[in-house]
């Protein structure tokens, strides 16, 4: 209203939208961004997200033409390409879209950092790291106990946060920083706080809790923090909060690697561009699993997506029974809640559960053979 010239004011705008659930608004302020900002891919971008399938075909012809042109810079086509990759999806062109999503990986490939020799490193460091004294167990749902939630990006840590937040003494955290921060701050990361005392040790997840207070309401019982890649930092939390509830997410190898490599993560997450690097990081992220379960058997609690998405109030009833709360009908009427959900399953979430989603790795079976072989070379466990 104050400068509506200004495009930056209307991707913001659609951004706020899209995170409060308002798909159509949303979607009105990235077409006029892009009306204002014809030269930019972000709006491009981001309508490609919200309402694929209503990219106009103008802009759809202007943006395969400036491809063409080879005068774009590797940011512009790389939006670009996702963009038109969500486009080709949506329109049912699947050898369209896998073309297009190769080559948006191919130019973030080009800007982003490879973390996967130092994702090798930290793990190993974390696997020969001496089984960590035990600390008295405290009981669950104190004052103020978090819940946290892991798993690897696009395993449905989003969904059960938007679930489990709809319950009256639960608060929805969100992807929460602190926890990493925190272990990255420890001298001997990963595993400084193996040679922490129990006072330094309460002292830090004060200091956590504080940092957490200051954007979360934790007046309730329990909050959540839904930061997938704190699965590495098991063992850290486990010290820091003895008795908090750890839910893991787990699904089909196959689905996460197609969902990994249609995202794209602004930063970080380096790996989801390739697929040969999917695999491994899948595998990767399964032996700090393994790894946790022989420290502690049975203290995370892992929910396997598929039956969450075909049985929720089953899955949701056990989650709750392990932060001790009782069964509130709320947590299935998710898609409903007021809250934002800012994260890159937003509209996902929105669209309540759908079972098709599970399987729609399928469609794109023939593209994904090179990730399936990669996978089976690695050790990774797949579904029938």
């Amino acid at each position: 209203l104050l400068d509506p010239g200004n495009p930056d004011g209307w991707l913001g705008f659609g951004h706020w939208s899209q995170a409060a659930g308002e798909r159509e608004t949303a979607a009105r302020a990235y077409l006029r961004a892009g009306i204002l900002a014809p030269a930019s891919a972000l709006p491009l971008y981001h309508l490609g997200i919200t309402v694929p399938d209503r990219i106009p075909e103008a802009t759809i012809r202007a943006t395969q033409e400036r491809f063409a042109t080879g005068t774009a810079d590797g940011y512009w086509r790389e939006l670009a390409a996702f963009a038109l990759a969500y486009h080709c999806d949506a329109t049912g062109d699947e050898d369209g879209a896998f073309a297009w999503l190769q080559r948006g990986n191919g130019e973030r490939r080009k800007r982003v950092p490879d973390e996967m020799p130092l994702n090798r490193a930290i793990l190993q460091r974390t696997l020969q790291a001496e089984a960590p004294r035990r600390r008295p167990t405290a009981p669950v749902g104190g004052s103020t106990t978090p819940i946290f939630i892991v798993g690897l990006p696009g395993s449905g840590t989003t969904l059960v946060e938007s679930m489990l937040s709809r319950h009256p003494a639960i608060a929805g955290g969100g992807e929460l920083p602190f926890i990493d921060r925190l272990a990255k701050s420890l001298a001997g990361f990963p595993t400084g706080h193996l040679g922490l005392d129990d006072d330094r040790l309460d002292a830090l997840a004060t200091g956590y809790l504080a940092s957490v207070g200051e954007i979360v309401d934790l007046s309730g019982r329990f909050f959540t923090d839904k930061m997938p890649n704190n699965y590495a930092h098991i063992g850290l939390i486990r010290h820091l909060f003895p008795g908090a509830p750890i839910v893991h997410l787990s699904r089909d190898p196959m689905a996460v690697g197609w969902s990994l490599f249609r995202r794209r993560f602004e930063t970080g997450q380096t790996y989801s561009s390739n697929l040969e690097d999917i695999a491994e990081f899948i595998a990767i992220h399964g032996r700090y699993m393994a790894h946790w379960e022989r420290l502690w058997p049975g203290h995370v609690l892992d929910v396997r997506y598929e039956r969450l998405i075909a049985d929720p109030e089953t899955e949701i009833r056990r989650m709750l029974e392990r932060a001790g709360l009782p069964w509130d009908p709320a947590c299935l009427d998710y898609a409903r809640a007021k809250r934002r959900v800012a994260t890159a399953s937003a509209t996902a979430v929105r669209g309540g559960l759908d079972k098709g989603r599970i399987e729609d790795w399928r469609r794109y079976a023939r593209h994904l053979e090179p990730l399936r072989r990669a996978l089976q070379r690695h050790g990774v466990t797949l579904e029938e």
